[in-house]
């Protein structure tokens, strides 16, 4: 659920916890690019509009040479599988190789004052992060 507030910010309400946006250089500090992948994906959308918008998009992609493989255009799609197997066997040869520790970062109070806990604040994020079970299950 989203909340509008006064000032130059929203607030997105959630199970752990309010969470309140600037609006202050929002779009420069979430600009992303957009992946590749996606592009050409969103040529295929039942959406008319979105396939409008990103066909110029990936045509320029493809036509940059981004698309592997020949003929049937399977093969960037199989490529992006390769990487994330790849990234994933890398991700658990690090953590066969290392002791296991478990770190959760909690938010000590909503106003960001240093050397202050609120209990409250503090016990809802514990309680909704599943922090509990994963100690005692380890």
């Amino acid at each position: 659920r989203m909340e509008c507030a006064a000032s130059a910010s929203f607030v997105l309400v959630h199970y752990a916890g309010d969470v309140r946006y600037s609006v202050d250089s929002f779009l420069a500090k979430n600009k992303d690019p957009v992946s590749h992948d996606l592009l050409i994906l969103m040529q295929w959308s039942t959406e008319p509009l979105l396939r409008r918008i990103f066909a110029k998009r990936a045509k320029g992609a493809l036509d940059s040479g981004g698309s592997k493989g020949g003929g049937g255009g399977g093969g960037k799609f199989r490529g992006v599988v390769d990487n994330f197997l790849g990234s994933l066997k890398g991700l658990m040869h690090t953590l066969n190789a290392g002791e296991i520790r478990f770190i959760r970062c909690i938010k000590p109070n909503e106003m960001r004052r240093p050397r202050f806990v609120d209990d409250e604040t503090s016990t809802r994020q514990v309680a909704s992060s599943g922090l509990v079970p994963a100690v005692l299950a380890s």
